[in-house]
């Protein structure tokens, strides 16, 4: 788990986003449950406990080019979100026009 602390004397929202490195580790780190999933609107003061539950899929230890991975490192970076930004989708869920609303094997292992 992470944890956050608000210090200002405001309610504060953030939007987490996550970084995974080596990066070609990225495409075998899996979240299942993830703060980063939603926005996180902390008290003056509050600090909060945040969960992140992953797997890294089995198939790493054949990545020839990760052969000698040790270490995986999974970082955060918290941006504000501004008011009129709050529960605002960051993509729509409707295609554009004339496109496809099937997702690429490509675009589904992306990001975790």
């Amino acid at each position: 788990h992470y944890s956050a602390t608000n210090k200002f004397v405001r309610a504060t929202t953030g939007r987490a986003t996550f970084n995974v490195q080596p990066e070609l580790a990225g495409s075998y780190f899996n979240k299942v449950e993830c703060f980063c999933f939603t926005d996180t609107t902390l008290k003056p003061g509050e600090t909060l406990d945040m969960p992140v539950v992953f797997y890294v899929d089995p198939d790493i230890v054949n990545a020839p080019e990760l052969k000698d991975l040790k270490t995986i490192t999974l970082s955060y970076t918290m941006f504000p979100v501004e008011k009129n930004e709050k529960n605002k989708p960051v993509a729509s869920s409707v295609p554009a026009e004339g496109t496809s609303n099937k997702v690429s094997h490509t675009e589904g292992s992306l990001g975790g």
